[in-house]
């Protein structure tokens, strides 16, 4: 018999590159959106330092006043932003994981389909020796009677 050959094989590898290629972009969008988180978060603590400086102080000048609340208006204002930023990551990330799943199910079909080729093709190689075993004996037992 011959050698068991998968004929869809370069189609599987191909889907297999494709898998990569997906977990790959999937990856880069949480490291993405790590990034915005971090940022969001850098903001945070400043607005806390900064809010800690002036109500440390004894007495504080009314343009160091006046800073902290255009300040205080701009992190609520960055806030927004992050929130947004974040919002259209999650999206973007939702939308990969949908991709990287319909790529992963096309490559685990194919994988699903040469497993069955392969038993198959097992079972029929089994079968085949199992008839050239039986011959072998009936030859041998006819050649010596």
């Amino acid at each position: 018999m011959k050698k068991f050959t998968f004929h869809l094989e370069r189609v599987r590898e191909w889907r297999e590159k494709q898998l990569a290629i997906e977990e790959a972009r999937l990856e880069r969008l949480y490291s993405e959106r790590v990034l915005v988180e971090q940022s969001l978060a850098l903001l945070e603590q400043e607005a806390r330092e900064s809010e800690a400086i002036v109500n440390r102080k004894t007495a504080v000048e009314a343009f160091e006043l006046q800073a902290a609340d255009g300040f205080r208006r701009y992190v609520i204002a960055q806030r927004a932003v992050f929130a947004a930023k974040l919002a259209g990551w999650d999206v973007r990330i939702a939308e990969q994981r949908q991709q990287l799943m319909e790529t992963r199910r096309k490559f685990e079909l194919l994988g699903k389909l040469k497993d069955k080729q392969w038993k198959t093709w097992n079972t029929d190689l089994a079968r085949e020796m199992e008839i050239q075993a039986g011959e072998i004996f009936l030859a041998k037992w006819g050649a010596e009677r």
